[in-house]
C-alpha cells in the first residue's frame, strides 16, 4: 500500500492482503499407526512441538510434498519409538486436529551442538560427544535406516552434554529414494538414495569440524597405549615366487608406508601388528581408508566376534583364548613368544589342591580364579582385508603364536597359502590359528573336569560343589566366546548369499570376490573344529550341572541316613524314658543317693553305649577302611 506506514496497517488490511492456506494442504491425514498426544499445553516445558515449515508454500511443487514429508517423519519416529536409544530424540506422538497431524511432540532440549561448540563457557568433552553420535548412527544402521542429513544443526545436547540426534525428515530405509535435500554447507552432495555412506561422510565432516582428538589429549583413557614403543610391526610382501619381510618401529610406520608401497611383483601385503597402539591404528586407518567405526572397535578390546563389510575392505574381530604359563603377580613368558607381558584377562582353574578358605578368597576376586591346574588368557584379534590385497592383523599381545606358524608356511613356496596368491587364505589361516589355540584350552577343561568328576563320584562334598560351580562358569565363558566365532566363520563362508543387496553395489561386488572358493573350502574345516569344541563344551556344562545335582542328592541321602539312625536310637530308649518320666526318683534302694556312688549307672550305661555305637558306626567305619585301603 503506497504511502502507508507499517504502523498504520490494520487487521482488516492484513486479511485482505494475506491468503489463507487450507489445512489439507498443510497437515497430512493421520494413519492408524500414529500415536495421538493430548493436553500438550500441560507439558509445554518438557515438550517441543515440531510444526510444518511454511516457508516453502510459495512454491506449488514444494508445497505439495511437505505434508507427505511430515507424515513420513512421523512414521519413522513411530518405528524408532519401539527401538529407543539414549542418543536419539525421544518421541511421544503427534498432535491431531480433525484427524490431521498438526505437529510432532518431541522431548525438549535447549542447546544445539553448533552453538555449544562455538561458545564453550564450560569444559566440553568432544570425544564423548562424538562417541555418542557414532553410537546413535550405528544403532540407526542396525535397524536398516540412514539419517541422510547429519550435521551440527540437527544435533542437540542434553544437560550432561550428551548428543541427541533430531530431524528425521530425511531418514529412510537403505535403498529408498530421497525427496528432501540436505542442509546447505554440510550435505552439499545431491543424495538421491538413502545409504549408509551418506551418514559416514557426514561423520567424517563432523570429525573435522570438531577437530577430534587434538594434540595433547587422550580420549580413550585406560583402553590402549597412545604411543607404540612396545608395538611390533612386520610387513611381509609375497607372491607365489618371491617373499620379502621388513620389521619397522612404530614411530616410522607412516613414513615407511608412504615411501614403500606394495612392490609390483607382490600379490599380497601382510601388515602384522602385535600390541595395540592408538597412533599405529590411526596411521593404518588414514593410509588404507579404513572405516572410523572399525578403528574404534580395534581400540575397544571388549567386543565379541563379528564381521563388517564396506566398499573397499572388510573387517573382522574375534577373541583369542589360549593357555599361558603365569607366575602370580609377576611377568609372563607366553608360549612361543619373545615378549613378556601379563595377559590383560587371565583365568585359572583346577580340580584339586584348593582348601575351602583359599577357594572363598579367590571367589572374592571378580573375573579371576587362581588354582593350580591351568591358566588361560582372553585377548582380541582384529583383521582387515582391503581391495588391493592388503591384509592387516592387529593382536592385543599374543600375536607371535599366530605369526610364527603362518610365516613358516609363507616361507615355503610349496604351501597352498603361498602358492595360491590368495589374500583371503591368509585371513583363513589366522582364523584357523586362533581356533587351534582354543583346542588346548578345551582339552585342559576336559582334563580338569574328569579329575573333578572322579572326586565327586568317590567322595562328594559341599566344597566340591563350589569347585564344580567355578569350573562350570569357566566352561560357559569359554563357550560364549566360541559361538560368535562360529557365526563369523559361517558369515565369511556364505558371503556370496547377501540378502537385500542389488547387483552392482560396491560393497557386494567386493564381498563376492574377497573370499575365494578355495578359502571357502578351508573355512568348512575351521567350522568343523569349532563345532567339535562347542559340542564338547556344551556336554561338559550339562555334566557339571548333573554333578552338582549328584553332590546335593548324595549329601541329602547321608543326612537322611543319619536321621534314620537317630530315630532308631530314640525308639530304643523310648520305654526307659517313659518309665523314668512316670516314676521319677521314687526307687528304693537308690545307690547313687544312699551309697554316694554312680557305679550302678555305669554298669548298665557302658554296655548299652558300646553296643549302640557298634551297631550305628559299623557301616561308616567299614567305608573309611575301604577308602584308606584303596587310596593310591
Amino acid at each position: 500500500m503506497p504511502g502507508t506506514r507499517k504502523c498504520d496497517l490494520t487487521v482488516a488490511d492484513l486479511e485482505r492482503t494475506l491468503k489463507r492456506i487450507p489445512d489439507e494442504q498443510i497437515y497430512p491425514l493421520a494413519t492408524p499407526c500414529i500415536t495421538a498426544v493430548r493436553h500438550c499445553e500441560d507439558h509445554e516445558n518438557d515438550l517441543y512441538i515440531k510444526r510444518p515449515q511454511l516457508a516453502g508454500f510459495d512454491n506449488a511443487d514444494v508445497a505439495a510434498l511437505l505434508p507427505g514429508l511430515m507424515i513420513e517423519e512421523a512414521k519413522v519416529l513411530e518405528f524408532l519409538k519401539a527401538y529407543p536409544h539414549p542418543n536419539l530424540i525421544k518421541y511421544y506422538g503427534c498432535t491431531l486436529k480433525n484427524w490431521r497431524v498438526t505437529g510432532i511432540a518431541l522431548e525438549k532440549h535447549e542447546v544445539l551442538l553448533l552453538y555449544r561448540y562455538e561458545d564453550r563457557p564450560l569444559p566440553f568433552d568432544i570425544a564423548a560427544c562424538m562417541n555418542g553420535i557414532r553410537a546413535s548412527i550405528r544403532h540407526l544402521h542396525s535397524l536398516g535406516f540412514a539419517h541422510n542429513d547429519l550435521n551440527p544443526m540437527n544435533i542437540l545436547l542434553d544437560r550432561d552434554d550428551q548428543p541427541v540426534i533430531i530431524d528425521f525428515g530425511s531418514c529412510r530405509k537403505f535403498g529408498k529414494r530421497l525427496i528432501s535435500v540436505g542442509t546447505p554447507g554440510w550435505i552439499d552432495e545431491e543424495y538421491t538414495i538413502s545409504a549408509r555412506e551418506n551418514d559416514e561422510a557426514a561423520l567424517r565432516k563432523i570429525d573435522s569440524w570438531l577437530a577430534i582428538e587434538p594434540e595433547g589429549t587422550n580420549t580413550n583413557e585406560g583402553a590402549v597405549e597412545t604411543g607404540g614403543n612396545d608395538t611390533e610391526i612386520r610387513i611381509i610382501d609375497y607372491s607365489a615366487s618371491l617373499i620379502a619381510r621388513q620389521d619397522i618401529p612404530a614411530s616410522e610406520l607412516q613414513s615407511y608406508l608412504q615411501s614403500h608401497t606394495k612392490p609390483s611383483w607382490a600379490t599380497c601385503r601382510w601388515l602384522y601388528v602385535n600390541g595395540i597402539s592408538k597412533d599405529v591404528v590411526h596411521t593404518l586407518g588414514q593410509t588404507y581408508g579404513l572405516h572410523p567405526l572399525t578403528l574404534e572397535d580395534v581400540l575397544n578390546t571388549d567386543n565379541l566376534a563379528k564381521i563388517d563389510w564396506y566398499d573397499d575392505h572388510y573387517f573382522l574381530e574375534m577373541t583369542l583364548q589360549r593357555l599361558v604359563d603365569v607366575v602370580e603377580d609377576g611377568p609372563t613368558q607366553q608360549h612361543g613368544s619373545t615378549r613378556h607381558a601379563t595377559p590383560k584377562k587371565r583365568y585359572s582353574y583346577t580340580a584339586n589342591g584348593s582348601q575351602e578358605a583359599d577357594l572363598a578368597r579367590q571367589l572374592d576376586k571378580p573375573g579371576r580364579h587362581v588354582y593350580e591346574s591351568f591358566d588361560m588368557s582372553v585377548e582380541q584379534v582384529s583383521i582387515f582385508l582391503t581391495a588391493d590385497n592388503t591384509i592387516i592383523t592387529i593382536f592385543e599381545r599374543s600375536g607371535e603364536d599366530i605369526f610364527e606358524p603362518i610365516y613358516a608356511r609363507l616361507q615355503s613356496p610349496h604351501t597352498i597359502l603361498r602358492s595360491s596368491d590368495d589374500p583371503s587364505m591368509l585371513v583363513q589361516g589366522a582364523i584357523d590359528a586362533v581356533v587351534d589355540l582354543s583346542v588346548p584350552v578345551g582339552k585342559a577343561f576336559d582334563d580338569t573336569f574328569t579329575q573333578l568328576e572322579l572326586a565327586v563320584l568317590t567322595k562328594p562334598s559341599i566344597t566340591l560343589s563350589r569347585q564344580v560351580y567355578v569350573l562350570r562358569a569357566g566352561l560357559a565363558s569359554f563357550l560364549d566366546l566360541l559361538v560368535p566365532i562360529s557365526s563369523l566363520v559361517r558369515a565369511l563362508h556364505d558371503h556370496r548369499n547377501l540378502p537385500e543387496q542389488p547387483e552392482g553395489t560396491p560393497s557386494v561386488d567386493f564381498a563376492r570376490r574377497a573370499v575365494s572358493p578355495l578359502t571357502q573350502a578351508y573355512l568348512k574345516d575351521v567350522q568343523d573344529h569349532i563345532t567339535t569344541l562347542t559340542s564338547s563344551t556344551r556336554m561338559r556344562i550339562r555334566s557339571a550341572e548333573n554333578l552338582t545335582s549328584l553332590i546335593f542328592n548324595t549329601v541329602a541321602a547321608k543326612q537322611n541316613e543319619s536321621v534314620r539312625q537317630l530315630t532308631v536310637v530314640s525308639i530304643f530308649f523310648l520305654p526307659l524314658t517313659f518309665l523314668t518320666g512316670y516314676f521319677g526318683m521314687n526307687f528304693d534302694p537308690m545307690p547313687i543317693v544312699q551309697e554316694h556312688s554312680d557305679a550302678f549307672f555305669w554298669w548298665i550305661a557302658s554296655p548299652v553305649m558300646g553296643m549302640t555305637l557298634a551297631i550305628l558306626m559299623t557301616k561308616p567305619a567299614l567305608r573309611k577302611i575301604a577308602e584308606w585301603t584303596h587310596r593310591p
